[in-house]
């Protein structure tokens, strides 16, 4: 258990890539699945891209290198850190301190009517010092703002007998957003995420009080 105050990275952290990766016959999208196999700086990490189909024998990649028999899981490329985003674990990133330079610039996060901490920091602006926000609870205060939002903003529907027996949808579900508002759901969802992960360098997924299975 790390319990850091500042994020760091080493062996074993998952993460998510904030810019695509295009070389060659490599094509990882954003947001790709992978895991740091290792670093020896903060700087700059050994990633395996394992979230790629590469065991599939008509990938560019598997056919570039002609693979023949073997499984080919993934590739590992040296990626910087501004490029991805450590997945969130709570055990280790509760703590992890982010500067209000950079939590004003998160969707749905205001300095007005909040009631979190802040935690006087090292550095000052005009002579005022300035102050963090932990991590913990800036996911809290933005998860209840993203479900004012869904509420005020998405409009749901019954689902019909006929989805649930297709197997689109849970049994015990009995409604689901619209379509129009499923898009604009995604749409939010994505921004939010992705504003979230630039500016704290730590990838979470928000749901707004949806339940997804």
């Amino acid at each position: 258990m790390r319990n850091e105050k500042h994020l760091t990275i080493g062996e074993g952290d998952r993460i998510r890539l904030l810019t695509p990766l295009e070389d060659g016959v490599i094509r990882a999208p954003l947001l790709t699945h992978g895991r740091i196999v290792s670093n020896q700086n903060q700087v700059e990490a050994n990633v395996w891209l394992n979230g790629l189909d590469t065991r599939y024998w008509n990938h560019p990649i598997r056919q570039a290198l002609q693979v023949d028999r073997l499984k080919l899981e993934g590739i590992v490329v040296n990626i910087t850190k501004n490029n991805f985003a450590v997945v969130y674990r709570h055990k280790d990133h509760s703590n992890i301190q982010i500067s209000s330079e950079k939590t004003g610039l998160i969707p749905f996060f205001s300095e007005s009517n909040i009631h979190i901490e802040k935690v006087p920091s090292g550095w000052y602006m005009n002579g005022k010092q300035g102050f963090n926000y932990r991590v913990k609870d800036i996911i809290d205060l933005i998860e209840d703002r993203f479900c004012e939002w869904v509420q005020e903003n998405c409009k749901s529907r019954k689902i019909r007998k006929w989805e649930k027996q297709n197997g689109d949808f849970p049994e015990d579900w009995d409604t689901c957003l619209t379509d129009e508002s499923a898009k604009l759901y995604d749409e939010k969802r994505k921004e939010l995420e992705m504003g979230f992960a630039e500016n704290t360098g730590l990838f979470h997924e928000f749901y707004g009080g949806l339940i997804f299975e």
